[in-house]
C-alpha cells in the first residue's frame, strides 16, 4: 500500500491534473478571446477625444472658460443658488454605477432611524452580481441604518444597499419607485432607477444636472455629509454581526490620496458600461460647490474634479441680492403695479427677502445682471386681506418670520440663471401718512425717512383725492428719485401723458381753427351787405 501510494499516487496525480488542464482548455481559450477584444478597446483614447466635445457653459457671453475635460458629462453647480458654474452634456442620459446609493443614502436619511435595525434576507445578499463590492455581510446578520450608511458610502457595499432597500421600501422591486419619486419631487427629469446600488441595467441611467440636484439635497443634511466624508470606518462585532473589520474609502479626495481643501464628502462609481463616476461636494469661502463626472477614465475622475473645483473657485462669488439690489426698493415700486387700489392711500409694504443669493462669474459686476420679476397679484392681495382682518381684531403685526411670498426676482448673466430672491409682503399696513420702517430701506431696519410721493400706478392710489391732488400726484409719478437718489422715469406714465397733451392740443388747435374759420366767414358776410347797400 505504501508503494502504491507513492508510485501510483504520482502517477494518478500527474493523470487527474493532465485531465484537468484537457477539459478546462477550451474555456480558457473562449476567455483568453474575449479578454482580447476586450483589449482592443482603447478608453483613454476615447476619453481623449471627449475633450472636443461642446461645452455649453462656455456658449454665454462673458462667462468664464471652463476647461476642456475627457469626461463625457459634467456639472459644476453652485449648491444654495443652484447656478450652474459649468455645463457639458448635463442632461445626457448616462449610466450613474455606484454614485446611485447617494440616492439610497438620502431615502434611508429621510424614512428611517439611525438606530433602526436593517436585517439582512438572503433575496438581498444574493442579489448582487458576484464579485461586486461588499462587506461579506450573511443573511440573517444585521446592521444598524447608521452603520448601513457608512458600509454604503466608505466601501460602496452592494448588499447592504439592497438590505437598505428592502427595509426601506419593503422589497426590492418597490423601492425603485420611490427613488424615481423623489428624484422627480427634486426636479429630475432624466433620470430613472432600477435598484438600489447601480448595478448595471441598461434602464437604469440619470444625467450629470440630475445627479447635482440630487447631491444638492443629499449634502444639504449635515450628518449625511459627515458619513460620505469619512476615509475609513470601524465597524464593531454584535450579537447580530459577530465579526470587527476596518472599511476604506476609495475616494481619493477623501482619503487623502488627492489632498484639497474644503471637501465636505462624495461617492464614487464603476462598471464596465459606464466607467468611471464621481461625486464630490467642497465649500470654500462660504461657497459650496457640488462636481459630478460621468463617463471618465482613472485616475482622471479625480483630476477633473479638482480642475473644476479650481476654476469655480477662482472665477466665481456668492452675494447677497439685498446688499446689492438698487432697483427694487420700497422707494421704487413701481413693478408692483396692481391696477386696483388694495392698499388704501399707504405705503406698499414690501421687501427683497435678504436669504437670496446670486452666484455670478468675478469679472461681472452685479449691476450688469438682467432681472426679471414674477409678481402675483392674488397672492398680494390676499395677504393685505388676512392683515386688515387682523389689524381689525386688535391683532398684532407679524413677524418677519410670517411674511408672505407676494413675487420672485430672477436673476440672469445673459440667458444663464445666476440666483433669485423672494419678495415679501412684511404684515403691516401703516396708517394714513406713515412709512413702514421695516420696508423704507430694502428690508433693513432703521428709522423711517420722510414719505416721498407716491408713483403712479403702483396699486397706491386714492380715490378721495381731490383733482388738482391727482393731478400733482400724476406728475411728481412720471419722474421720482429713488432712496440712493436715482432718479426714475415712469415712461409708460411719461407716454400716457404725451398722448394727453397731444390729444389736448389737437382739439384745441381744432377749435381755433373753427372759431378762425367761423369768424372769417362772419366777415367776408358782412363785408358783401355793406358792399350791396354802398350800390343801392
Amino acid at each position: 500500500m505504501k508503494n502504491f501510494g507513492g508510485k501510483f499516487g504520482r502517477k494518478f496525480l500527474t493523470l487527474l491534473i493532465c485531465g484537468i488542464l484537457c477539459l478546462t482548455a477550451c474555456p480558457f481559450q473562449v476567455f483568453a478571446e474575449e479578454q482580447s477584444e476586450e483589449e482592443e478597446v482603447d478608453y483613454y483614447a476615447q476619453a481623449q477625444e471627449r475633450k472636443n466635445k461642446e461645452i455649453q457653459s462656455n456658449k454665454t457671453q462673458g462667462w468664464p472658460e471652463g476647461p476642456a475635460i475627457g469626461a463625457e458629462a459634467a456639472i459644476l453647480m453652485e449648491a444654495e443658488t443652484g447656478t450652474i458654474l459649468y455645463a457639458k452634456n448635463i442632461h445626457e442620459h448616462l449610466y450613474p454605477a455606484s454614485i446611485t446609493k447617494i440616492m439610497t443614502g438620502l431615502l434611508a436619511y429621510e424614512n428611517l432611524s439611525m438606530d433602526d435595525m436593517v436585517e439582512f434576507s438572503e433575496t438581498a445578499v444574493f442579489s448582487i452580481e458576484y464579485g461586486s463590492a461588499s462587506i461579506g455581510i450573511d443573511p440573517g446578520e444585521a446592521l444598524t441604518v447608521e452603520q448601513s450608511l457608512y458600509a454604503l458610502f466608505v466601501a460602496s457595499a452592494n448588499e447592504v444597499a439592497a438590505g437598505l432597500a428592502e427595509k426601506i421600501g419593503g422589497s426590492l422591486d418597490k423601492f425603485p419607485d420611490m427613488m424615481n419619486r423623489r428624484a422627480k419631487e427634486l426636479g429630475c427629469n432624466d433620470t430613472h432607477f432600477t435598484n438600489s446600488n447601480g448595478l448595471f441595467n441598461e434602464e437604469h441611467y440619470t444625467s450629470a444636472y440630475d445627479m447635482a440636484l440630487i447631491s444638492r439635497e443629499f449634502f444639504a443634511h449635515e450628518e449625511l455629509a459627515k458619513i460620505a466624508n469619512s476615509p475609513t470606518y470601524f465597524m464593531e462585532s454584535s450579537d447580530r454581526q459577530p465579526e470587527e473589520f476596518t472599511l476604506f474609502n476609495k475616494h481619493k479626495l477623501i482619503n487623502g490620496e488627492i489632498e484639497y481643501e474644503g471637501i465636505l464628502g462624495g461617492k464614487t462609481g464603476f462598471v464596465e458600461m459606464s466607467r468611471q463616476t464621481l461625486v464630490t461636494c467642497a465649500e470654500r469661502n462660504d461657497m459650496r460647490l457640488i462636481c459630478v463626472i460621468l463617463m471618465e477614465e482613472s485616475p482622471d475622475q479625480f483630476n477633473d474634479t479638482v480642475e473644476l473645483f479650481d476654476y469655480g473657485f477662482n472665477n466665481f462669488h456668492k452675494l447677497r441680492i439685498s446688499d446689492h439690489e438698487k432697483k427694487y426698493t420700497i422707494s421704487n415700486p413701481g413693478f408692483m403695479s396692481l391696477g386696483k387700489d388694495i392698499y388704501g392711500s399707504n405705503s406698499i409694504p414690501f421687501v427683497v427677502s435678504n436669504t437670496g443669493f446670486v452666484c455670478i462669474p468675478k469679472n461681472i459686476p452685479f449691476e450688469e445682471l438682467t432681472s426679471e420679476v414674477e409678481y402675483d397679484d392674488q397672492k398680494a392681495e390676499q395677504a393685505v386681506k388676512d392683515t386688515k382682518e387682523n389689524s381689525a381684531e386688535g391683532a398684532t403685526s407679524a413677524s418677519a418670520g410670517e411674511k408672505a411670498v407676494i413675487g420672485k426676482i430672477k436673476y440672469k448673466v445673459d440667458q444663464w440663471d445666476v440666483g433669485e430672491t423672494e419678495i415679501l409682503f412684511t404684515g403691516t399696513i401703516p396708517s394714513s401718512g406713515e412709512t413702514s420702517s421695516e420696508g423704507a430701506t430694502n428690508g433693513m431696519t432703521g428709522p423711517a425717512p420722510e414719505q416721498e410721493p407716491e408713483p403712479y400706478g403702483t396699486a397706491h392710489y386714492s380715490e378721495n383725492k381731490s383733482f388738482i391732488d391727482g393731478i400733482k400726484y400724476f406728475f411728481r409719478g412720471i419722474f421720482h428719485s429713488g432712496a440712493n437718489g436715482t432718479m426714475y422715469l415712469d415712461v409708460p406714465a411719461l407716454l400716457f401723458l404725451i398722448i394727453i397733451v397731444s390729444s389736448i392740443l389737437i382739439v384745441v388747435i381744432f377749435i381755433l381753427s373753427y372759431l378762425n374759420y367761423i369768424r372769417r366767414r362772419r366777415r367776408r358776410a358782412r363785408r358783401r351787405r355793406k358792399k350791396q347797400q354802398n350800390q343801392m
